[in-house]
């Protein structure tokens, strides 16, 4: 039995040990009612006129207290320029795979110390970074559809699942209510619910969300920061979370996925959306 197994082996003994089963239900109930069950078949609208009314009012606008006593307006400050998120993408190119470690190396890699470009807290890290390749032709080197987990310790991608063409096919429907993926590229991040509560217990799936939001911001950051090719992404929430979670090849008890990002080389048309 090697080293890796043996320490698997120790630390889900102590994890069951110190594990508070009335949270971890309480959290698994919670998730599960945050779920999207979304499919092509499907015709009602489910936003109101007056949720689109008011969404038209906040959109794009920060919150500000209706009561606040004082304001003190700071120097002029040059307008930020922000890439935003774009939603279209270029299937015909192929990504070259020093591209993707250069990339995920900085997102989600380990320094020396073990710490990665986000915090964490207790220095747990329990978001998986997940790559999700819709064409064997989408990536150098890369030549099996499917859902590779990046591991920053040993920089290398972890075969999770390949999908045949019929699986394929399922899979793109529950990323995709019309499986008709943005690209042919994907990052879920899945969040190991026991690892998250276990120490901090119920803060500790608070921990885990925040923990989501970060390490996207630090994939965002690595394409945007990037001088060799013309990265796109964006986030998406519109996807079947049990069923996405069953295909990339997990237990949605024990790690159901939290957020999805598409990306890719940016299209020369964009339905972009701030």
């Amino acid at each position: 039995m090697n080293k890796f197994v043996n320490e698997r082996l120790l630390s889900d003994f102590f994890q069951e040990e110190a594990l508070s089963q009335n949270i971890l239900k309480e959290v698994l109930r919670f998730h599960q009612s945050t779920n999207f069950l979304l499919g092509s078949e499907i015709k009602t609208n489910p936003f109101t006129m007056n949720m689109l009314d008011w969404a038209k009012k906040v959109e794009n606008r920060d919150t500000i207290p209706s009561n606040s006593p004082k304001i003190l307006y700071l120097s002029e400050a040059v307008r930020k320029e922000n890439s935003g998120s774009h939603r279209n993408f270029v299937k015909d190119e192929p990504v070259s795979i020093n591209s993707i470690t250069r990339i995920f190396n900085k997102s989600f890699g380990r320094s020396e110390n073990g710490s990665k470009n986000y915090p964490s807290a207790g220095g747990l890290y329990p978001i998986l970074p997940i790559l999700l390749v819709f064409s064997s032709s989408a990536i150098t080197d890369i030549k099996e559809s499917g859902s590779y987990l990046y591991d920053g310790d040993r920089n290398a991608l972890i075969q999770l699942k390949a999908w045949e063409s019929e699986e394929l096919t399922k899979v793109k429907k529950a990323i995709h209510p019309h499986g008709d993926p943005l690209s042919n590229l994907a990052m879920v991040y899945s969040m190991d619910i026991k690892k998250s509560i276990t120490k901090y217990r119920l803060r500790g799936y608070r921990h885990g969300l925040i923990e989501a939001g970060l390490i996207s911001q630090s994939f965002i950051d690595a394409l945007n920061e990037d001088e060799i090719t013309n990265w796109g992404q964006c986030l998406w929430s519109g996807y079947n979370d049990n069923l996405l979670t069953k295909m990339v090849g997990l237990n949605v008890r024990d790690a159901p996925l939290v957020i999805a990002q598409w990306f890719g080389i940016k299209g020369e048309l964009s339905n972009d959306s701030l």
